[in-house]
C-alpha cells in the first residue's frame, strides 16, 4: 500500500467520500421503500398480484438492460451530470407515483425509472471509484456497498410504516428524499470526478 510522508495512509472517508456515501444511501433508501410498497398500491387500484409482480419485473429488467446505454451516456455528457439530472427526475417520478393510476402507465414510469436507477447506479459507482485512493480502493468499494445494504435493512420497514399514513406520504416523502440527492450530487466536485 501507498504510505504518505507522515507514515499515515492516504485519508479514505473524507468530505466528497463520506456524501457519495450518503447519496448512495438515500437512493436505495428511498427506492427500497417504494419496491415493497407499490405492490399494495397497485393491488388497492384494482390490479392483481401478477401485475403488482410485472411492475417488479419491468423496474428491474429495465434498469439491468440499460446499464450498458446508461454507463455510455454517463461518459459522454458527464457522470456528475448524469448524477445530477436523473436525481432530479426522481422527484418528479416519486410525485407521478402518487397521481398515476392507470396500469399501463404505471408500467411505462417503472421503465423510465428504472433507466434512470441504472443511471445513479453507474454514475455513482464511476465516481466513487474516481473519489477512492488507489491505495485504498478495494476498502473504499466496502464501505461504498455497505451503503446500500444498509439502507435495503430499514427501508421496507419504514416505507411500510409511512405507507401506513398513505400513499400521497409516501410519494411525497421519496421526492423529499429525491431533492436531498440532487442537493449531493451538486456538491459532486469536477475536478474530482474524470
Amino acid at each position: 500500500a501507498r504510505v504518505l510522508k507522515s507514515g499515515s495512509r492516504e485519508p479514505l472517508l473524507t468530505g466528497p467520500f463520506i456524501r457519495l456515501w450518503t447519496f448512495r444511501f438515500i437512493t436505495f433508501f428511498s427506492a427500497f421503500q417504494l419496491l415493497p410498497t407499490i405492490p399494495f398500491r397497485i393491488m388497492h387500484l384494482g390490479g392483481s398480484k401478477a401485475e403488482a409482480g410485472f411492475f417488479l419485473a419491468i423496474y428491474t429488467y429495465a434498469s439491468a438492460l440499460s446499464a450498458p446505454i446508461t454507463g455510455t451516456v454517463a461518459d459522454h455528457i458527464g457522470r456528475r451530470m448524469l448524477l445530477i439530472v436523473a436525481s432530479a427526475a426522481f422527484i418528479l417520478f416519486s410525485l407521478l407515483y402518487g397521481i398515476v393510476t392507470w396500469f399501463p402507465l404505471l408500467l411505462l414510469i417503472a421503465c423510465v425509472h428504472g433507466i434512470l436507477w441504472s443511471a445513479i447506479l453507474a454514475s455513482g459507482a464511476a465516481i466513487i471509484t474516481d473519489l477512492t485512493p488507489v491505495s485504498r480502493r478495494t476498502e473504499g468499494i466496502a464501505y461504498w456497498g455497505m451503503a446500500s445494504t444498509a439502507a435495503i435493512a430499514i427501508a421496507p420497514g419504514v416505507g411500510l410504516a409511512v405507507y401506513s399514513k398513505g400513499w400521497i406520504v409516501l410519494c411525497l416523502a421519496m421526492s423529499a428524499l429525491s431533492l436531498v440527492m440532487v442537493f449531493l450530487a451538486l456538491r459532486v466536485d469536477r475536478k474530482s470526478v474524470v
